[in-house]
C-alpha cells in the first residue's frame, strides 16, 4: 500500500488508493478490489453465510435459510449457538402457491447450527481460526 503519496503511474493492485479524492471515484468503479464492506465491534460468524456483526447497536446479520423478520433477539442467538455450543432452531413460516390456490406453510428446521466442518476453535473459543482452501496442511503441492 502506498500511503501519503499520489502518483498516477502507482501500481496497487488489489487495495484502493487512499490519497486522493480524484483515485478514491477512480478505484470506487474498478472491480476486483478489496473495499470495505462493513465495519463494527464485534463479529460471530457460526458458518459461512451465517454471521452476526454488530456496530453500537446496529447488528448487519446474514442467516441463510433463516427468515429474518421471526428472529427474535439476535446477538443472544448467535452467542448461544457458539459459547454455550448449542443448535437453535427456527421456525419458518410463510405463503405457496399450491394447486391452483395460495397456502399457508410452517416449517421448523436448524437455523444457527454449532458444529462447522471448517472451522478451529482455540481453547477459550475467543480466537477462531479458519481453515483456508489455497492453504491446506502440507503446502498443497
Amino acid at each position: 500500500m502506498i500511503w501519503n503519496q499520489c502518483r498516477d503511474d502507482a501500481q496497487v493492485e488489489w487495495f484502493p488508493h487512499e490519497c486522493c479524492q480524484k483515485h478514491a471515484n477512480y478505484d470506487r468503479r474498478t472491480p476486483g478490489l478489496f473495499k470495505l464492506e462493513a465495519s463494527g465491534d464485534e463479529m460471530i460468524c457460526l458458518s459461512s453465510k451465517t454471521y452476526l456483526l454488530k456496530s453500537g447497536r446496529e447488528y448487519k446479520l446474514s442467516c441463510k435459510g433463516v427468515s429474518k423478520a421471526t428472529i427474535q433477539d439476535v446477538g443472544s442467538i448467535f452467542k448461544r449457538a457458539l459459547f454455550q455450543k448449542e443448535n437453535v432452531y427456527v421456525t419458518n413460516k410463510g405463503f405457496r402457491a399450491r394447486e391452483n390456490g395460495v397456502c399457508t406453510y410452517r416449517q421448523t428446521k436448524l437455523g444457527f447450527g454449532y458444529f462447522y466442518c471448517k472451522r478451529l476453535l482455540s481453547p477459550n473459543l475467543f480466537i477462531l481460526f479458519f481453515i483456508y482452501y489455497y492453504n491446506p496442511p502440507g503446502g498443497g503441492k
